[in-house]
């Protein structure tokens, strides 16, 4: 069995990074010829005509590796190994994501409100809860004290699935970011899992991280593809879906991913307060996002990929190595995490307004 879940995990990430790989090119000329480009504003970065449709082949090439893998797997090991059993556990759930794709598809064609993108996102959310994906209940760190939910379980649930969407969304302003982040976070999801003996869900998870390198070998700055809203969406469905489907029924089913994605958390909660602050509509776009913050203090978008992508591995590491140690080592080793990650942003916040107020003096 052990050979088995090896190589439906190597097959699934090489055909899935092999089929990404394969479409982007003719997505992109197909975004050429049609004229399908993300149009430059003065909130964005880039300036040239970028197709922004990479979310078709990161969610096309996941589901043909789901169902080529294990029939690959069945003809080399002369087992069947059906797809529907190793790769799709819940069609709820996997529906919730599908919808998700579709909505983030539809607005990368035809700009949709945000109030109706929001309505999708909430239902969305909902079929992952009735797929089994909830946060029942938590643990009061250090005393251990479980918290059940009861009620609260579906709402609190649904909050925590929209948040992530909408955390990936907003931080996928620069190229090559949010997929760095995504797939750092799948390729640590992955690693926990396998440890975890979940192997389905470690599989599932490799197969998007052979989408995503495939995607960003095309996204990787100057990008000549963006991954769009189906893109930015779909993975922030994922990855704040598959850990609660990993574990329903644990009250720490949170920690992986808040310290995954950390980095987009904390901006998106820095952006509320902002927004706040400012009197302006949530959902109102601006240029204060954390790698605007790094451009305007000399960071090009290369170094700012490689300081994100140095946070991200070292939270990845760090999570992995928390399944080595004690429960209480553990919380204290991700609430440093945490708090690195807060003092970062914190840290941002004041260096660019003092190099705002010096270059309004100069």
């Amino acid at each position: 069995m052990d050979d088995i879940r090896l190589l439906l995990t190597v097959l699934s990430v090489a055909f899935s990074f092999a089929t990404s790989h394969f479409l982007l090119p003719k997505i992109i000329a197909t975004a050429h010829r049609f004229h399908w480009f993300d149009p430059p504003e003065d909130r964005k970065i880039h300036t040239g005509l970028i197709p922004r449709l990479g979310g078709i082949a990161i969610v096309s090439s996941l589901a043909i590796s789901a169902i080529v893998a294990p029939f690959l797997a069945s003809r080399i090991m002369g087992k069947n190994i059906s797809p529907f059993k190793y790769m799709i556990p819940n069609m709820i759930l996997v529906s919730g994501g599908l919808l998700i794709f579709v909505v983030g598809l539809i607005d990368d064609f035809k700009s949709i409100s945000a109030k109706k993108k929001l309505a999708f996102q909430i239902i969305a959310a909902l079929l992952a809860c009735a797929g089994g994906a909830k946060i029942n209940f938590f643990m009061v760190p250090f005393i251990w004290y479980k918290v059940e939910l009861g009620i609260w379980a579906w709402p609190i649930t649904v909050f925590w699935i929209v948040a992530i969407v909408n955390a990936l969304n907003m931080i996928d302003g620069m190229d090559g970011l949010s997929g760095t982040i995504s797939g750092l976070a799948c390729l640590t999801y992955g690693l926990v899992f396998m440890l975890q003996s979940n192997y389905l869900l470690s599989i599932f998870c490799f197969a998007l991280l052979g989408s995503i390198m495939g995607f960003l070998m095309y996204n990787y700055p100057p990008a000549q593809i963006f991954m769009g809203d189906s893109g930015s969406m779909f993975l922030g469905f994922f990855l704040a879906v598959i850990p609660l489907a990993a574990e329903p029924d644990s009250g720490g089913s949170l920690v992986l991913p808040i310290t995954m994605l950390v980095i987009p958390i904390i901006d998106v909660i820095a952006a509320i307060i902002r927004r706040g602050r400012d009197r302006v509509p949530f959902f109102e776009p601006d240029r204060s996002h954390m790698h605007h913050k790094l451009l305007r203090m000399g960071f090009d978008e290369r170094r700012i990929l490689s300081l994100v992508c140095l946070f991200s591995f070292f939270f990845g590491l760090c999570s992995v190595l928390t399944y080595y140690l004690s429960a209480r080592k553990g919380l204290i080793l991700i609430f440093i995490n945490w708090a690195i990650g807060i003092l970062f942003f914190i840290m941002l916040h004041y260096l660019n307004k003092f190099g705002v107020k010096k270059r309004k003096n100069t």
